[in-house]
This record gives C-alpha cells, structure tokens and sequence, in this order.
C-alpha cells in the first residue's frame, strides 16, 4: 500500500502547477495551522492576564467614583461589533458598488454626557464604527464633531448615535456614579 500511496502522490504531483510541490502544499498547511494555534495561545493569554492582572492590582488604584455596570456593558459591546461588522459591510457596498452618490458631511452632535471619560468612549465608538469619525470636541464638551461618509439625514443620524450609543454609554458609565 505504500508503494500505491506513493504512485498516487506522484501522479497528484505531476498535477500540480509547476514550482509546487506536495511537499510545499503540506508544509504551508502545518504552517498555516501552527500560526493559528499560534494566535488562539496569544489571544487566550491576553485575555487571562487581561482578567488577573487588574484583579490582583486593584488594591494599588486610586477608588473611582465609577461602577461599571458589566450586565449593561456586554450587550453594547455586542451591539458596536455588530455595528462595526455592518458598516464595514455598508461601506464597502458604498465605495465598490456602481453608484457612487456618497453624500459626506459634518455634523454637529449634541453631547448631553458629562464625565470626559464617557465623552471619550462615545467618541472612540463613533470612530470604530466604519463610515464615521468624531473629528473634534467643543471646549465646553457640549459638541462633537462628526464626520459621515454618507448622511442622509443629519437628524436621523444624531438620534441614531443617541439611542445606540450615548445612552447605552449613560447607564453603563454614568449612572452608576454615587
């Protein structure tokens, strides 16, 4: 059977386009395959000492005025990567699609957080997600600038961004303060 095995996987390698080899099919494979154990170990590290490292120094932190509301925080994680996810997808449509009627504007988005941490997670949010980016602050923290690569309607999108997002950010950061 070995000799059989072996006809099969010269005549295979016969097949082949030239300058490839079964050799070489089979070593990118176990590579390909090593690189991605690779990052499951690097991710499963990250996240255990993403977890134990703040445990075992909390101690050390000054005490913050915050609670974070984690049965808040997941689904609005959940809900920016499926945003994220979408309007990659949206973007995509918009840039490769074969009509480009892109209507890119600024906005002026009406802050009603308070705490510049939950301003800047809001801003870092609207950044992340694909087709927006938070372009400046007012020196007030009363607005921030937006940037949309395709605004329809300036109205809906400022209450898009409410519901979605400054809210969410208000529960979570915001109203768990003493």
């Amino acid at each position: 059977w070995v000799e059989r095995a072996q006809a099969q996987l010269a005549a295979f390698d016969d097949e082949l386009p030239i300058g490839l080899a079964v050799e070489e099919v089979f070593e990118q494979a176990s590579y390909t395959n090593q690189r991605l154990r690779d990052v499951a170990i690097s991710l499963l590290m990250g996240l255990v000492l993403g977890v134990i490292i703040p445990w075992l120094t909390h101690v050390f932190w000054p005490a913050s005025r915050y609670r974070l509301r984690v049965g808040k925080l997941v689904p609005f994680v959940a809900r920016v990567v499926t945003d994220i996810v979408l309007a990659n997808l949206q973007v995509a449509r918009l840039i490769l699609g074969p009509r480009r009627d892109l209507r890119p504007a600024f906005v002026n988005y009406p802050l009603t957080l308070q705490s510049d941490f939950s301003i800047s997670v809001l801003a870092s949010t609207i950044s992340l997600t694909p087709g927006t980016v938070s372009a400046a602050i007012s020196a007030d923290r009363k607005w921030l600038l937006i940037h949309g690569l395709d605004v329809g309607d300036e109205v809906a999108l400022i209450e898009q961004i409410r519901l979605r997002y400054e809210e969410p950010i208000r529960e979570i950061f915001e109203c768990s303060t003493p």
